[in-house]
């Protein structure tokens, strides 16, 4: 018995969520290609990032680095801290090769000398609680 596996999937991004330093260096996204379907049905794949809106090849920049594997990464040297939908389009190998466009949702955030993204609201958040706090205590002593 021999089963035959019809490209009836379509390719999707992993991870699909991610984060990135403002600053280009020193990281990137390493995305991965998932399809249902079996060989020669799956990869390897064509990644691409659309062009419109132009902001999108403006800012990001999408290396393919496998059959299965891209690398995406900031072009330019500073990108605003938020949350970003990436729209990346990949395209399977298969006999009528199916396409599908997947959203990759991005954290752009600060990051400390190590790569790591940290969360600068909570770290103003808990200065600010700390100054609070101190500037109860003296009033207390004050009044003391």
């Amino acid at each position: 018995i021999y089963l035959l596996d019809i490209n009836d999937n379509a390719p999707r991004v992993f991870p699909q969520e991610a984060e990135v330093c403002e600053r280009p260096e020193p990281n990137a996204i390493n995305i991965t290609a998932v399809d249902g379907d079996l060989n020669p049905n799956a990869g390897p794949y064509a990644f691409e990032l659309p062009n419109r809106p132009s902001d999108i090849r403006r800012n990001w920049t999408l290396t393919r680095i496998s059959g299965d594997h891209a690398q995406l990464s900031l072009k330019i040297s500073y990108l605003e801290s938020g949350i970003y939908e990436l729209p990346i389009s990949i395209t399977d190998s298969g006999n009528l090769p199916m396409s599908n466009t997947t959203y990759l949702r991005i954290k752009v955030c600060q990051c400390d000398h190590h790569g790591d993204c940290v969360d600068m609201e909570r770290i103003m958040a808990a200065g600010l609680g700390t100054g609070a706090i101190i500037a109860i205590l003296i009033c207390i002593i004050i009044l003391l």
